[in-house]
């Protein structure tokens, strides 16, 4: 089973109809769903059991498509369910229950070096929503916008933010959830040659005193799909049947803080299109944009390699003893003399995101709602149907050039070559 396809086993799905909510409260035994650990269970653990219970099962059965084959990831440690849909303890329980009575197989440690247990769904499950008459495309995505806390860096690691609870009363809120609606509704008249049940935006550096969803903001698939998969196997999907191509933005950090740094003087030169901005003579370019990327996080100078930089960079056959942080600082800012100039109040890497993921997202829509083309996002490129590369570039240096102010050089690749 562990070469098998694997999502993450978000419980953001729930049903579309009250029927389907009841057919799946219907799974329980009353008897067990209602045990204590000496006595009854309270009122409110039993509902919390049977809200898990109809969330896990509409994840299970929309991630999976009912397929016996495609393995759920999900840590079971304790600090994984904080700001979840439902806590550890109630999960634990309900999945338990799942796996003693035969519709769930658990595997332990299967998946993320030991850090995660992998549930499949049985044949039972399968039979019992086909006699049932119980579908994928009966559950939709919910908690369609979302935001985290800072991250921290103790000793020098990263520690990501964790989620917040409630955003509903943040600045923007329910127009952001309008649009992401709207661009999955438009993404359900299409299919794509892998699980998918839709997109969320995630934004960054939240702080509760503010309520302002400022930073970040890029678009992620639910339970991974296709953003889990690597270039090549992105390369060989299909989009209704279609043959795809991923079209990108060249350097889009570089490029970004380019356009800040041009905005505040005028006199700084363009990128040249038709060279890597990567490029340093005797430096990876690996490491450049490692560099550079970490750069555009603090606009400050690094003192040294992030541990996060450092295991990037070794699982692409960089060893950083080799680059010294400062050494390869001096030699960017020699090609690029504006990076150590522009100020960390003009900008910073939630601001260079935000302002990009705005672009792609009015690219998506422009393409879905005045040409009829589907797109399908992966950070800072869009998955389209090879036939519709053309329109999609055009589109998309409109849109970069409408909201921010600047065309960004694209780079279109296929499964066979890369083709701009």
């Amino acid at each position: 089973m562990s070469n098998s396809p694997h999502h993450y086993l978000s419980l953001s799905l729930y049903p579309l109809s009250s029927s389907t909510i009841d057919s799946l409260k219907s799974l329980a035994d009353v008897s067990i769903f209602g045990r204590g650990e000496k006595n009854k269970a309270s009122k409110v653990t039993v509902g919390n059991r049977y809200d898990c219970l109809v969330r896990l099962l509409s994840s299970l059965i929309a991630l999976t498509k009912l397929s016996t084959e495609v393995g759920l990831y999900r840590s079971m440690k304790t600090s994984a369910f904080s700001g979840s849909e439902v806590s550890y303890r109630v999960f634990k329980f309900v999945s338990g229950y799942l796996v003693d009575e035969g519709y769930l197989i658990r595997v332990e440690g299967e998946w993320s070096e030991g850090m995660a247990s992998t549930f499949y769904i049985t044949e039972k499950l399968v039979k019992w929503c086909r006699d049932n008459e119980i579908v994928p495309r009966d559950f939709g995505l919910t908690n369609l916008v979302r935001a985290r806390y800072k991250n921290t860096r103790p000793e020098g690691k990263k520690v990501q933010g964790k989620p917040v609870a409630d955003i509903s009363t943040s600045e923007d809120y329910q127009d952001q959830v309008r649009i992401v609606g709207d661009i999955n509704h438009y993404l359900s008249k299409h299919t794509l040659s892998i699980p998918f049940v839709g997109l969320f935006r995630s934004f960054s550096n939240y702080q509760d005193d503010e309520k302002k969803l400022t930073d970040g903001g890029r678009l992620y698939a639910e339970g991974g799909s296709y953003q889990s998969l690597n270039s090549e196997q992105r390369l060989a999907l299909k989009i209704d049947g279609e043959c795809v191509a991923e079209v990108d933005i060249k350097a889009s950090h570089l490029t970004l803080m380019y356009f800040v740094a041009r905005t505040l003087d005028n006199s700084i030169s363009e990128l040249d299109p038709d060279k890597d901005p990567y490029h340093i003579e005797g430096i990876p370019r690996a490491v450049v944009k490692q560099w550079i990327v970490a750069y555009s996080s603090k606009l400050k100078p690094l003192t040294r390699w992030s541990e996060e930089a450092k295991e990037k960079l070794s699982e692409q056959g960089v060893d950083v003893i080799d680059y010294e942080v400062e050494v390869v600082g001096k030699a960017v800012a020699s090609k690029y003399p504006f990076i150590h100039t522009l100020p960390s109040t003009a900008v910073n890497w939630g601001y260079l995101q935000r302002r990009e993921a705005d672009a792609l997202i009015a690219t998506m829509r422009r393409l879905a709602h005045e040409y009829d083309v589907p797109s399908y996002p992966v950070h800072d490129s869009l998955i389209v149907k090879q036939s519709d590369i053309l329109l999609v570039t055009r589109v998309m240096e409109e849109s970069f050039r409408s909201f921010i102010g600047f065309t960004p050089v694209l780079k279109v690749t296929t499964s066979d070559e890369e083709v701009i």
